[in-house]
């Protein structure tokens, strides 16, 4: 008799409940809305007089629920050319609340225009909305009151008169909570679906006979899938049927090969799912968990990066300075043994600073920045004294790192030199102390290949994160440029840190690949790969393309170097590669224009261009959103060193066109377009009178000069301020090139020990991966980093411990210093 199935009781009960639980007492409550629309009935209309500068229409509106979604207009443009006109929406005070512009050409069908208002209201109090023009006349759609069929509409207006019993054709759509009858019916009606599920688990366990039990992993396959098959289709059907983001043929065809692609991914994904069961043991407390922490510890600290880099003040600077500082400072903590961490004089100064730290922040309490501030500073200080004193006692017992006399004091001389002509700068004490620090940390081989792990995972964690808050948080909107800035403020520093993380997946990609090339065992790389590419794509660095295309060329060659590998491998390794970034390109592009408009949570930083365009309650198929036709036509150009010159002018022609006419001409004939034309830039006045700047057309963008008046103003003691002053007085922010920079602040002296030190870290990379490559999968991370740093610095400004590739750059020091020769003879006895 063949054995039955078996089902984990447990599980299903563990399951069950925890379902129940989120369906009956958070997702209804939280979540369930009803979408209440108050339409008009609108077979037959009148429109009003053309709406023109000095005539607008403004029509009174009293809500009938608290929380308005969107106002729906239906509006009869007087022309067929082109054009746009304003809407804005005001209290009963006539104060300004929102206000949106709409082209024609955004219309729905009937002429029918949407304005996402979204914001609270006083149900009773009247308010108003006016339509405005803006470049073409336009009429509003009315009718007589009764005749609409719906009371949320007040007085009617033209030109400030009010037309007696008259209301522009409008639908209000409300958002309100279900009802407490609904919220039980609705959960009345789950409940008895779940029931019938666990009836018809219970029968399938014991009518149906399976040769093996069915497994943790097998269910949690088949949910994964199904949901995911779920979620595609219907991602597909809102994409693809409804046009709800776009409703051009190209935008909607890339949208559904992204949404399908995406969810071959992820359905693949989950069905390689194996559940692990952790055992809270000596072995995990000793071990594993402060594995974790040190992951922890590092994404942290390139998180911080991150705020430090989007900064707006000085204040905020300081504060993600020292945030560096402290998830340094505690991933060093995180890899002292047990013993360390028991030693009598830790456990007392821990008790001593502690308290220390609340006296020093306690006169700060209730004063804000200077209190959060404070607190930073105190946690700072706790944590790097507990280091230096750990240190110390190290160095009495001799118990610190062996490093190589050559290379420490390559370093040693550096620091020294960084340290005497910093100028009052604070980033050079945070280099060098937490550093030094870092490199006498004692590690043997084992604990070196830790090291590396643990910084790779950092690193991917770091992106995992910022990609969730990008996907939240940053629409990909039209902008001059076209290009997507991500998570960070600009996209130079967006494309740099995408280097970092290119990095580590070409790494990851080629050691997974020299164990097994076989898709099931590197599937995991070439998505972190693919999803690199594809972030990388978006942002039209040339900067950033052009290293990560160095950086795997150079990767590859050090890898073919030092491994026998027949050319079809190689031949499969490209492939890979190539399918890869094409496979994901559509997906990155569709999640980056889809999600964030879903979530309508954006967010900007000070400083960016075109802070307007970015607000909450865009619609998500706004004419503001990125389309496919707009990223296609610029990125060829872009690469290619040409600017996005098809902007319209005061004068009514592109600026390309302005360019062409006044080829001949003076300075003085452009500028009656609105075109002013730089060394490096070119400004222009729209016809709206918005004033805008783009590049000049160029590979490098001015680099080149700007290379020249660094190097003109080098001397041997450095500068105070990193930018350099103009003669118009402007300022160059910095040299974009991390070398030129270093010796602009510090001195020719410090630039070429720093220029000097990086050849010979660099070669020893080289070593250090031909030593270490059979004992160490992480092995050509340092290298790897180098490569991108190096490539980098030629063209930006890099080095600094705020910025997660200096940062990560930094870190490699410390298994370069060590006597790593010695690991092969340790490791084969």
């Amino acid at each position: 008799m063949k054995q039955k199935s078996k089902v984990s009781s447990i599980l299903l009960v563990v399951l069950f409940i925890t379902a129940m639980a989120a369906i009956l007492l958070v997702w209804p409550v939280q979540a369930w809305k009803d979408h209440i629309t108050v339409a008009t009935q609108d077979e037959a209309y009148m429109i009003s007089e053309a709406v023109t500068q000095d005539s607008n229409v403004m029509q009174e509106f009293i809500p009938a629920y608290s929380h308005v979604d969107q106002i729906q207009i239906r509006i009869a443009p007087l022309t067929e050319e082109p054009g746009k006109f304003m809407f804005r929406f005001y209290d009963k005070d006539l104060t300004l609340l929102w206000e949106a512009d709409r082209s024609f050409a955004d219309s729905r069908e009937d002429t029918y225009f949407t304005f996402p208002i979204e914001m609270q209201l006083h149900v009773g109090d009247p308010y108003y909305y006016t339509l405005n023009y803006i470049d073409k006349p336009f009429a509003v759609c009315y009718d007589e009151t009764q005749a609409l069929g719906q009371n949320d509409n007040g007085s009617f207006y033209y030109a400030l008169q009010e037309i007696p019993n008259s209301a522009a054709i409008t639908s209000y759509h409300y958002i309100v909570d279900y009802s407490v009858q609904k919220i039980l019916l609705c959960d009345g009606m789950i409940l008895l679906l779940s029931f019938v599920l666990a009836i018809l688990l219970i029968l399938l366990r014991r009518y149906t006979d399976w040769d093996k039990e069915v497994s943790t992993d097998r269910a949690i396959h088949v949910i994964v899938g199904i949901l995911v098959i779920a979620a595609t289709l219907y991602a597909m059907w809102q994409a693809g049927v409804k046009q709800i983001f776009n409703h051009n043929p190209i935008d909607i065809t890339v949208y559904l090969i992204g949404i399908l692609l995406c969810g071959i991914t992820l359905y693949y994904a989950g069905m390689q799912i194996r559940t692990k069961q952790i055992r809270l043991n000596k072995n995990f407390l000793c071990h594993k968990l402060p594995s974790y922490l040190r992951i922890g510890m590092v994404c942290l600290a390139i998180l911080a990066c991150k705020d430090f880099v989007n900064a707006g003040s000085n204040y905020a600077q300081g504060l993600a300075l020292r945030e560096v500082c402290i998830y340094l400072g505690l991933f060093m903590i995180a890899m002292f043994t047990k013993p360390e961490l028991c030693r009598i004089h830790n456990a007392i100064y821990a008790l001593v600073a502690a308290g220390a730290g609340v006296y020093y922040c306690y006169p700060y309490l209730g004063q804000g920045e200077p209190y959060e501030t404070a607190i930073r500073t105190a946690i700072m200080v706790a944590v790097w004294g507990l280091i230096v004193i750990d240190t110390i006692y190290n160095m009495i017992h001799k118990n610190i790192a062996k490093l190589s006399p050559f290379y420490t004091i390559a370093v040693g001389v550096f620091f020294l030199f960084l340290m005497l002509f910093r100028h009052g700068n604070v980033w050079e004490f945070a280099i060098v102390i937490p550093f030094t620090l870092l490199y006498l940390r004692r590690m043997d081989a084992t604990q070196r290949e830790h090291f590396l792990q643990t910084v790779e995972y950092g690193i991917i964690l770091s992106f995992c994160i910022l990609t969730m808050q990008a996907l939240w948080h940053r629409p990909f909107h039209y902008y001059m440029m076209i290009r997507y800035s991500g998570i960070f403020s600009t996209v130079t520093v967006t494309a740099v840190y995408l280097v970092l993380v290119f990095a580590v997946a070409v790494n990851r990609f080629l050691q997974a690949y020299h164990r097994s090339p076989k898709l099931h065992s590197i599937w995991k790389e070439l998505v972190l790969l693919g999803v690199v590419c594809g972030y990388q794509f978006l942002t039209l660095s040339r900067t950033g393309i052009l290293t990560c295309v160095g950086v795997y060329i150079i990767a590859l060659v050090i890898y073919l170097c030092f491994h026998n590998r027949r050319l079809a491998d190689i031949g499969r390794y490209l492939l890979y590669t190539l399918l890869a970034v094409i496979w994901f390109i559509p997906v990155v592009f569709t999640a980056t224009r889809m999600i964030p408009p879903l979530v309508n949570d954006p967010i900007i930083y000070d400083g960016e261009l075109f802070l307007d365009s970015i607000k909450k309650g865009e619609p998500i198929d706004s004419f503001r959103q990125i389309t496919v036709e707009r990223f296609l036509g610029l990125s060829t150009e872009r690469i290619l060193g040409k600017a996005d010159l098809d902007h319209v002018t005061q004068s009514g022609k592109t600026v390309e066109e302005a360019l062409k006419e006044a080829a001949d001409s003076t300075s003085e004939v452009l500028a009656e377009s609105g075109v002013t034309v730089h060394e490096e830039t070119i400004t222009y006045i729209d016809q709206y009178g918005s004033e805008y700047t783009i590049e000049t057309p160029g590979y490098s963008n001015g680099r080149l000069d700007i290379y020249k008046q660094y190097l003109q103003h080098l001397n041997m003691a450095g500068h105070d301020a990193v930018g350099l002053p103009q003669e118009d007085g402007t300022t160059i922010v910095h040299a974009h090139n991390s070398f030129i920079q270093m010796a602009y602040d510090c001195g020719i002296i410090t630039g070429i020990l720093f220029l000097l030190l990086y050849v010979l870290l660099g070669c020893r990379t080289i070593r250090y991966y031909r030593v270490r490559r059979d004992i160490d999968q992480h092995a050509m991370l340092p290298l790897i980093i180098f490569a991108a740093f190096g490539i980098s610095s030629m063209v930006e400004y890099v080095f600094r411990p705020t910025i997660p590739l200096g940062f990560v750059f930094l870190l490699m020091f410390m298994p370069l210093l060590t006597r790593f020769e010695s690991d092969r003879s340790t490791y084969e006895e």
